[in-house]
């Protein structure tokens, strides 16, 4: 496994979108929002590639709004596929190799489906998949679970937004590091005062 580092690592947030999000649990859809954003800005201010798909838009509609508030502003591609796992589109495919990054950091819906295969299609071609367990999301909990359960056993990294965070910063006393915290210490208020 290599450290992700800001020139190594790549974003990716998978097809989180308005029909299927409708299925979620709406109060754990925010705190993946919320993670998602912190991930977002950091790669932002990193200069790490941010990279969004979508499955099927003609049928589960586009990106949330929240995600698309996320990324305005913010320079990321995005690719409309039809295969669960993104390895299995070659437009997915040919856009990894121009970014050159092996440290795929996974986000997004659904964990037990999507996530999980792509997370088997990125093994498949020599990528290391960072699953950051905070920031994907599935209808119910066992297949959340299960789903993380079966990228670990097949060889992805499975994490959380804080350590993933401060393993790209690698520092404190940076301006990036300031705004980040900053952007931590609003989020853990605001999930203290949601309970």
């Amino acid at each position: 496994m290599v450290n992700p580092t800001p020139k190594n690592s790549l974003l990716l947030i998978i097809d989180i979108q308005e029909k299927l999000s409708r299925a979620m649990d709406q109060a754990v859809l925010a705190r993946v929002c919320t993670q998602i954003n912190l991930l977002a800005t950091l790669a932002d201010e990193l200069k790490i590639p941010i990279f969004l798909t979508e499955q099927y838009p003609e049928g589960l509609g586009p990106t949330i709004e929240p995600i698309k508030k996320i990324l305005a502003g913010k320079k990321y591609d995005s690719l409309s596929k039809l295969a669960f796992g993104c390895c299995e589109d070659a437009g997915f495919n040919k856009k990894l190799k121009i970014f050159r990054r092996k440290n795929i950091i996974v986000t997004g819906m659904e964990t037990h489906v999507c996530i999980y295969l792509t997370a088997l299609g990125l093994l498949k071609q020599k990528y290391q998949p960072f699953v950051v367990s905070d920031a994907v999301i599935s209808r119910e909990k066992f297949y959340y679970q299960n789903g993380l359960d079966l990228a670990r056993q097949a060889g992805a990294v499975v994490t959380n937004t804080e350590t993933l965070l401060f393993q790209l910063m690698a520092k404190s006393g940076t301006p990036t590091f300031k705004k980040i915290s900053a952007l931590l210490k609003e989020s853990l208020l605001r999930s203290t005062t949601n309970r």
